[in-house]
């Protein structure tokens, strides 16, 4: 019993001394607290860029929303030109948003007509899906090209 106490004890002393040896030799290897100040800044990075990436994304998403905006816009200022209104049944547009509107071309936001009537319009875009929690809300257009978001500084 005194033999197993015993190697026990010389077998952690010369695990102790391999070790101070192995770290006076310079021998490569990391501590437990190199690793804990390596993770800790990594979280740290990480909880900085991870919301100004999703910020990034939200913003470049708005571009679909505008642009659908903008084209449906322009196709119903082309069927104001040839027919004289902007709703006229000749005009497909005024069918598309009249309705249930449409989605976007990524389909981030929904593209409709809060207000279409002979002489004016007003276009809003929606947003839905991944983009519903942005900021910015809900994109408006008019036939008179007034430009408003439920947010300020949106429209960029």
């Amino acid at each position: 019993m005194s033999f197993a106490v015993g190697h026990r004890h010389c077998s952690h002393a010369r695990w102790r001394n391999a070790r101070l040896r192995a770290r006076a030799l310079g021998a490569p290897g990391f501590t437990l607290i190199e690793l804990l100040i390596v993770i800790a800044v990594i979280g740290i990075i990480a909880a900085i860029a991870v919301p100004a990436y999703t910020q990034f994304i939200e913003q470049s998403r708005r571009a679909d929303g505008m642009d659908a905006l903008q084209n449906a816009a322009q196709r119903l200022e082309r069927c104001y030109s040839q027919y004289g209104a902007y709703d006229s049944q000749n005009c497909g547009v005024a069918a598309d948003v009249g309705s249930d509107g449409f989605d976007s071309p990524e389909a981030y936001y929904t593209i409709s007509a809060s207000a279409l009537d002979a002489t004016s319009f007003t276009l809003q875009a929606a947003p839905q899906g991944p983009q519903a929690d942005d900021d910015c809300g809900t994109f408006t257009l008019t036939n008179t090209g007034i430009r408003d978001a439920d947010a300020d500084d949106c429209w960029r």
